[in-house]
């Protein structure tokens, strides 16, 4: 499990919750996992302006690349919301999305750079970002477009498709958002995340 932490982290809470029941119903007279520490969750390198410049200058408007990039950047969801959004969630000069992982329904202001991306192209399929001919991608195919095109922009491999949400969020903690604004774009569930 220690190529998969969080994985871990899960398998030993539930574990512990069940031996907690044991020993509540007599079956146990101790928990074997009280004390069992959680294993330490990574994190994601968080993109600089100066490597979304890079990224940008390399990969110009009207590439998959760029548009893929830019859907990321500028709505700061995870990569498994990014490619189930469709064409028709875009209405009033918003994205329409319900996140897999939170189940919150999201109305996504676009941005200005994002209209630009959308317009560029490319636009076959019914979603926003797909393969080359327009067929639906999964969230592995997206992180390996980014990473292969953070790499070819001279960029480091830490520079990953999920460090550009979180460079969103930074971006608007830089400008004055509080917390709850942020959540109001994220839907992460607790403030903490975000305070980190």
């Amino acid at each position: 499990m220690r190529n998969r932490p969080g994985m871990a982290n899960l398998t030993r809470s539930v574990f512990r919750r069940l031996m907690g029941y044991a020993v509540s119903t007599g079956l146990r007279n101790d928990n074997p996992l009280t004390g069992v520490p959680r294993y330490r969750l990574g994190t994601r390198h968080t993109w600089t302006d100066d490597q979304i410049a890079a990224f940008e200058n390399c990969w110009p408007l009207g590439t998959r690349e760029r548009l893929a990039f830019a859907i990321l950047l500028y709505t700061a969801q995870r990569g498994g919301d990014v490619v189930k959004m469709r064409r028709s969630d875009l209405k009033n000069g918003v994205i329409r999305i319900i996140q897999q992982k939170t189940g919150a329904e999201m109305a996504i202001a676009i941005h200005p750079a994002l209209t630009r991306a959308l317009k560029a192209g490319p636009a076959n399929g019914l979603y926003l970002i797909g393969d080359p001919h327009g067929r639906p991608i999964k969230r592995a195919a997206l992180t390996r477009l980014i990473g292969e095109a953070a790499k070819k922009a001279g960029l480091p491999p830490k520079c990953v498709a999920h460090g550009l949400r979180k460079a969103a969020l930074r971006r608007l903690a830089e400008h004055g958002s509080t917390t709850k604004e942020i959540a109001a774009v994220s839907a992460h569930r607790t403030l903490t995340e975000i305070e980190r």
